[in-house]
């Protein structure tokens, strides 16, 4: 059998202490209930201009690829797990978990000590609002705060911000603006 392949993009940055296509996290009981692990037969792929904070784990893949877009960016202590795939353009940040399987569209944020739950998709243009449990797919151009999806996020309006990068205006989230928002 062949490894399982590595391809990283000459521009990629990894900080110290990073682990880049260990086996991910994957056991199963045998008909005596012993945990037997499984097999993680696909890579990781790191795309132009990825940054990786210190201490990130990225897990290869068991059935795809496990795959960071352009220009993402991730904080230090992050776990991307086994067939995530992510976008272009994204911000994970510090203590992010994201489980196996998940996928996450462009010009995403996901906020400080979030998990994803396995499985779940975020689509494009999203925010996920810090010390959250995602456990349903976001729609593009959507929040998730409070453990609720709000809708209606429109990207790009230039937005007066207060310390932490929170915006000062009651209808947006560290700059990401949605237009008759719940919260």
């Amino acid at each position: 059998m062949n490894p399982p392949k590595l391809l990283i993009d000459d521009t990629v940055e990894i900080s110290p202490f990073c682990t880049v296509g260990q086996d991910g996290f994957y056991y199963q009981r045998d008909e005596k209930g012993k945990l037997i692990k499984g097999e993680h037969k696909f890579g990781v792929i790191l795309h132009k201009d990825v940054y990786l904070g210190a201490h990130v784990n990225v897990a290869r893949g068991r059935w795809r690829d496990t795959e960071i877009g352009e220009g993402t960016k991730v904080d230090t202590f992050a776990q991307i797990s086994h067939n995530v795939v992510i976008g272009k353009h994204n911000i994970i940040a510090t203590h992010a978990t994201i489980l196996g399987s998940v996928t996450i569209g462009d010009n995403c944020d996901v906020w400080s000590n979030c998990v994803i739950h396995q499985g779940i998709t975020i689509g494009n243009n999203c925010v996920i609002s810090a010390n959250e449990f995602v456990k349903e797919d976001v729609p593009d151009n959507h929040i998730y705060i409070g453990g609720r999806v709000f809708r209606n996020l429109k990207m790009g309006k230039k937005v007066e911000k207060k310390r932490g990068g929170v915006s000062t205006k009651s209808d947006c989230l560290n700059g990401k603006c949605g237009k008759n928002t719940d919260w």
